[in-house]
């Protein structure tokens, strides 16, 4: 101990390295995300923020110039261009197929077959020559390029100046300062009636906030929200105030109580000597003193506060007017941090499809279009986000051969109608090599086109012109079964040790030979059926003639995802997922539990069909189908692809959709069925629905219909008048999310009444009369009325007869006539082309009172819309500020001077603001 005054320990250069240790933990990454955030987020996700300053590795996927352009040298016939067309860049290697995209290095022929080759320099310059002309469609080129990095401000526009971050702003500041300010106060004054303060049951009241520190609070949200419900402060401000203040309250009283109690007790009992009040001690002696430690905790809490994301959405919901910061940026990036556009790199998003079909993407800066136009379109990743598809059911279309059934040649023959009409892309019912006993949804060939509607080829018209009239073409896939004639199933049903044995979903009966469990199919009785050759059973949700595939092989998954590739390839847009949430079953197989009657729905299934008296939890909506769809999203991306997906479920379809469409990283869009059900969507409802939405997922992105080919038409289903079907046009249009329009809506068809002896649909047939199947909605479309089958086929007898009510309706009849249905929808797709803030901006002030619907669209503008969805006159007043009328031509009524408007029946009020 001797002369220690004045030397320093030995353990001081321990304590320095480990500051420094710390401030490189906070200093290093606290750079990483300042470097990253001038970066694009396909760069951060695939390489590191220290990287930022050297070129980065892309991918692209391009398909080579315009047939046209070739040209016959002495070689053959040549076509040349370059990969990186308008920008620079360096090959590092190519490839011709997707299964080896790097199979060769720059500057080596590639031997594609048939008499091609290929080659690619590594300035990104190609050559295909080919000793016959190039027909068809132009050979693909799998090129991976080494490209310039180039920083840029664009993400932090996008993050900082997105629509509804201010807002956002101030929900969270309004949360955060009063949800500080609150407990500290209460806290501080707890702390020192603890401390200081002579009361009985001081002693017990220590032990219970010593106790609740141990508690997980947390578990008590929801029943403190049912609470907050009850007294009438549910998803209020001041409901999250509160429970903010409930949980710090503990730790901060509990280590402000022990702070206070070695405060100095001279000056405190000296202050009662004089006679001060606990009160004025507490404001004169104790808060003074207490500051630093009051300081410290203030900035907790707040901190806590700030970054609290599960309280914000549990107490306060996810509606437009109160989403908070952390709840918007989420919607803003995805629930992965490569979506967060911040952490990006400025570079020019490249996806190109040249004339033959292909799709093509680099990050190149600089760089433009490369490729001709016609066969194909610019591909733009999201093109899809707020898009009108238009559905085509082939059977029932054009029949362009006379056999009463309609085919792909037709569909092209008739493309000018959907282009006419204002739609971005189509959506083509299953078309696939199939026996046909559900009409297409039981496929026996992924990947050929059944002879009724056509050949491949026929297929490549349809794209081809569709893409040179400016649509998109997506088109069904039906991936949770198959035929029960498909290889995959005649080899899994062979026995029980064939390399297919397990890709499809069987199970042994139960002792006494019943099946494993009660799951029920949708299309009436038991979902098992039993196979005399594996002595099993095998799972069904539809008909016997559809065994479901499982999902949870590998092999099947994979072989899934070949098939999406293969249509990808032939240069499809996307794709309709048929029954999305029906793909993973219960791997335990367990019974699917009761539910009771007061909660049934007929909004999936109808109310004679028993499948409604289950809740299914286990035969669908299982969480590895967000695995397999994280899959599928990825075979996506490289073709700037999308798909919608089918939620069918009664219960849960919203909260699927959001997990299925949130995050950025699975499916772009599902479309649930709360506007596709036999109750007429009312406005109370439509804001039910959004809000729900809202509340399981921000970003959620939806896809409405009124009317498929599994519904009645909704004119008939919802009884609508011209008037009011004209009023859910102009909503739907309004509508955030993407659309698909069902065709002869747009005619304003009402359900064809079909006799029993003309019913196709076997699920009619299982529940007629009460029931009547889908055939009605299936009905052959009306282009003329002097036409006995209105200019449907030139032959014989169609598929399903063509009634006289829709004769008096078709395209030829109200062309031309401006206050028709048909015009009626040209001019509702027009607005929404001339106002893109209704596809993509955001839906705020959503509100009902009574028949009347109201909301505001906002982003590049803002738009009122204001639709009255009843036979009554309404009132309605648009928010502060000035606004001009817009959709005249749609019947929108001007509002008054005063800022208020009158709507009669099923009249709409369009506004912007000025």
């Amino acid at each position: 101990m001797e002369n220690i005054v004045g030397t320093k320990s030995s353990l001081v250069w321990v304590v320095n390295i480990a500051a420094a240790l710390m401030v490189l933990l906070w200093t290093i990454p606290t750079i990483g995300l300042l470097v990253s955030s001038f970066r694009d987020r396909d760069q951060i996700t695939g390489s590191g923020w220290w990287q930022a300053v050297f070129p980065s590795e892309q991918r692209i996927v391009y398909r080579a110039g315009a047939l046209d352009s070739q040209k016959q040298l002495a070689q053959g016939w040549v076509i040349e261009g370059s990969v990186f067309e308008g920008g620079k860049g360096q090959v590092k290697a190519f490839g011709v197929t997707s299964r080896a995209p790097e199979a060769f290095a720059p500057g080596t022929v590639a031997d594609l077959g048939d008499g091609v080759t290929a080659t690619v320099a590594a300035d990104g310059q190609y050559q295909l020559v080919a000793q016959a002309k190039f027909e068809g469609r132009s050979p693909r080129l799998f090129v991976t390029s080494i490209t310039p990095a180039k920083a840029t401000l664009a993400n932090y526009d996008r993050v900082l100046f997105s629509e509804g971050i201010g807002r956002a702003f101030m929900n969270t500041a309004t949360v955060t300062i009063p949800a500080t300010i609150i407990p500290i106060l209460i806290a501080a004054f707890a702390a020192y009636a603890l401390a200081w303060m002579e009361f009985p049951g001081r002693a017990l009241m220590v032990a219970a906030v010593v106790g609740l520190l141990v508690v997980p609070l947390q578990l008590s949200l929801m029943p403190l929200l049912r609470l907050h419900n009850s007294l009438g402060i549910g998803k209020e401000y001041i409901g999250i105030w509160l429970a903010h203040s409930g949980f710090g309250l503990p730790l901060a009283i509990y280590l402000l109580r022990n702070y206070m109690a070695g405060l100095p007790r001279e000056i405190i009992e000296s202050a009662r000597v004089d006679g001060a009040t606990d009160f004025q001690i507490f404001l004169k002696i104790i808060l003074p003193l207490s500051f630093p430690a009051l300081a410290s905790f203030a900035i907790f809490q707040f901190l806590w506060t700030w970054n609290d994301f599960l309280v914000a959405s549990v107490f306060l919901g996810n509606d437009n007017d109160k989403l908070v910061m952390t709840s918007a940026l989420r919607g803003l990036m995805g629930s992965r941090g490569g979506d967060w556009e911040i952490f990006g790199l400025l570079g020019l998003r490249v996806d190109l499809r040249a004339a033959g079909g292909v799709l093509c993407h680099a990050e190149i800066p600089g760089a433009r279009l490369a490729g001709g136009v016609g066969e194909v379109m610019q591909r733009d990743p999201d093109w899809w986000r707020g898009a009108v598809i238009y559905q085509i059911y082939p059977r029932s279309y054009q029949d362009s051969n006379g056999d009463g059934i309609g085919d792909l040649a037709g569909i092209a023959q008739r493309l000018p109608h959907i282009a006419s009409l204002g739609a971005d892309a189509i959506w083509i019912s299953p078309f696939f090599t199939s026996p046909m006993k559900d009409f297409g949804y039981d496929v026996s060939n992924y990947c050929d086109v059944d002879p009724m509607f056509g050949t491949l080829a026929d297929f490549d018209a349809v794209l081809k012109k569709a893409h040179d009239l400016g649509l998109r073409v997506m088109i069904d896939l039906v991936l949770s079964h198959t035929a029960d004639v498909h290889p995959w199933f005649q080899e899994s049903r062979a026995s029980r040790s064939n390399p297919k044995a397990n890709w499809y979903v069987w199970a042994d009966p139960k002792p006494d030979g019943t099946p494993p469990n009660n799951w029920l199919s949708v299309f009436g009785g038991s979902s098992w059926q039993w196979d005399g050759r594996r002595e099993q059973y095998y799972l069904h949700n539809f008909l016997t003639s559809q065994p479901d595939l499982n999902f949870h092989e590998p092999l099947v998954q994979e072989a899934l995802l070949d098939v999406a590739r293969f249509w990808l390839e032939r240069g499809v847009d996307g794709f309709r997922l048929d029954t999305i949430n029906f793909y993973i079953a219960d791997k335990y197989l367990r019974d699917n539990p009761a539910l009771p009657k007061e909660l049934r729905n007929d909004s999936i299934a109808p109310s004679v069909n028993p499948y409604n008296h289950q809740l299914h939890l286990f035969d669908k909506n299982q969480p590895e189908n967000l695995d397999f769809l994280r899959k599928f999203r990825a075979v996506l991306d490289p073709y700037g692809a999308a798909a919608v997906g089918e939620v069918g479920d009664a219960q849960r379809g919203l909260e699927i959709m959001a997990e299925y469409t949130s995050g950025g990283d699975k499916v772009q869009m599902c479309y649930p069925f709360e506007m596709l059900q036999p109750k007429r969507l009312t406005a109370a409802g439509l804001v039910d629905a959004f809000s729900r939405m809202a509340k399981a997922a921000p970003d959620a992105w939806p896809c409405w219909s009124y009317s498929n080919h599994d519904t009645v038409r909704h004119v008939t289903r919802w009884q609508l008048s011209d008037a009011a079907a004209k009023a859910y046009t102009t909503l739907l249009m309004c509508l955030r999310g993407s659309l698909c329009l069902y065709q002869g809506e747009e005619l304003g068809l009402p359900e064809a009444e079909i006799a029993y002896a003309d019913l196709q649909d076997p699920y009619g047939i299982q529940f007629w009369p009460e029931f009547k199947g889908r055939d009605g909605a299936r009905t052959p479309m009306v282009w003329e009325t002097d036409s006995r089958f209105g200019g449907f086929t030139s032959g014989g007898k169609p598929w399903l007869p063509v009634t006289p009510p829709h004769l008096a309706r078709s395209v030829a009849v109200q062309l031309g006539d401006h206050g028709s249905m048909l015009a009626h929808y040209r001019r509702a797709l027009a607005l929404r082309r001339a106002h893109p803030v209704l596809r993509d901006g955001a839906m705020v002030d959503l509100a009902a009172q009574g028949d009347l619907a109201t909301f505001c669209r906002v982003g590049s503008e803002t738009l009122f819309i204001a639709v009255n969805l009843g036979a009554g006159t309404v009132d309605a007043a648009l928010p502060a500020g000035n606004w001009a009328p817009i959709g005249a031509d749609l019947g929108s009524q001007p509002a008054d001077t005063t800022g208020r408007v009158t709507l009669g029946p099923w009249q709409v009020c369009l506004a912007r603001k000025i």
